[in-house]
């Protein structure tokens, strides 16, 4: 199962690093753009005043990337992309395989940790090391993810939040 997770935990990283979020086409026509503004009556907040582009309404523009973005919600610096309306499926996708992952982690930590300790043979003397080394890797493991547990859950909670508005 975990192979399957992270397979497509892969595949969607690919996807969100690599697909177009839903960039504003760049038009340097700076002259034609007021003509436009001034021609159909528009405002003033239209105008990125960074690109100096006309951009559509839910637009907004990105420092990181420094271009505009349709339904904009945040640039993720994990996939170094922004998230825009283009790809937000492939991130929410990718949040709950993530998770999945993160669960099958503990699930397997916790039951290595269990079966070391609940096996009633004894470990010779030359397996010994061995048998503390697994068990101090499956503790690490454990200690790891459950502090990153709350920090990526909160944080799919937040993006969840702003995604459903």
């Amino acid at each position: 199962m975990m192979n399957t997770v992270f397979f497509a935990l892969a595949i969607l990283f690919y996807c969100l690093t690599l697909i177009d979020p839903g960039y504003v086409p760049l038009k340097k026509d700076f002259l034609g753009l007021m003509e436009r503004l001034v021609d159909e009556e528009l405002h003033l907040d239209y105008i990125c005043i960074n690109c100096e582009n006309l951009r559509p309404e839910n637009t907004m523009h990105c420092n990181y990337c420094n271009k505009c973005v349709q339904g904009f919600d945040h640039h993720c610096t994990f996939v170094n992309n922004c998230l825009g309306y283009k790809n937000h499926k492939y991130f929410l996708l990718f949040l709950f395989f993530f998770s999945l992952y993160i669960i099958a982690m503990i699930w397997h930590a916790v039951l290595a940790i269990y079966e070391i300790f609940s096996s009633n043979e004894l470990y010779p003397e030359d397996q010994t090391s061995v048998k503390n080394l697994k068990i101090s890797i499956n503790i690490y493991l454990l200690v790891v993810v459950l502090f990153h547990c709350p920090i990526v859950f909160l944080q799919d909670y937040s993006q969840l939040k702003k995604l459903c508005r």
